[in-house]
C-alpha cells in the first residue's frame, strides 16, 4: 500500500526501523552513497533522512568521519517512547475535543487508510510492513490533530 510519507520521510523511516530491530548497531557508519543506492533515493535525500535521525537522537555526526548510529542506552528508548506517547495522547485529545473539525477533513480518509493499512498488515503478518505502516498510522493521527507544532516535534 502506498502512504503519502515524502521520499525523506519514508527513508528515516526505514532507517529508524532497521536502527531500533538492532539491524544498524550502535557505532556503525552511515555512507550516503550506500543509503542512496540501497534505497532508490538521492543523496540529498539520504542526507536529510541522516539529520532527521540525528534531530531524534538515533544518529550522530562528525566532522571527518560523517555519520554513525548513535548508542542508545534503556533509557533513552523509555524517554522516546514517552515522549511520542504523551504527544500521540495528546494530539488523540485534541482530535476528540473538535470531531467535526478534525474528522471531516481530508486528513480523516489519511488516518483511516493508515490505520486499515496497519490492521491489514498486522492481521496478515507481513513483519517488513508493519513498522512502516505503525509509523504512518501514528504520524498521520499527529498531523490529523492539525498543530503544526506537535507534528514538528513528534
Amino acid at each position: 500500500m502506498l502512504t503519502k510519507l515524502t521520499l525523506e520521510e519514508s527513508a528515516s523511516t526505514v532507517l529508524k526501523g532497521r536502527i531500533l530491530n538492532g539491524d544498524l548497531p550502535p557505532g556503525m557508519r552511515l555512507i550516503e552513497s550506500t543509503w542512496s543506492t540501497e534505497l532508490g533515493v538521492s543523496r540529498p535525500t539520504i542526507r536529510s533522512a541522516f539529520q532527521r535521525l540525528t534531530e531524534l537522537g538515533l544518529a550522530s555526526r562528525s566532522n571527518y568521519v560523517g555519520w554513525s548510529v548513535a548508542a542508545l542506552s534503556h533509557q533513552d528508548l523509555r524517554e522516546v517512547a514517552q515522549v511520542r506517547a504523551a504527544l500521540e495522547s495528546f494530539a488523540a485529545f485534541l482530535i476528540a475535543e473538535n470531531p467535526k473539525r478534525h474528522l471531516q477533513s481530508e486528513t480523516h480518509n489519511e488516518l483511516t487508510v493508515s490505520l486499515d493499512w496497519l490492521a491489514h498488515t498486522i492481521d496478515a503478518g507481513i513483519r517488513s510492513q508493519i513498522d512502516a505502516a505503525d509509523q504512518a498510522f501514528h504520524a498521520t493521527l499527529v498531523k490529523t490533530c492539525g498543530n503544526n507544532r506537535i507534528a514538528a516535534q513528534h
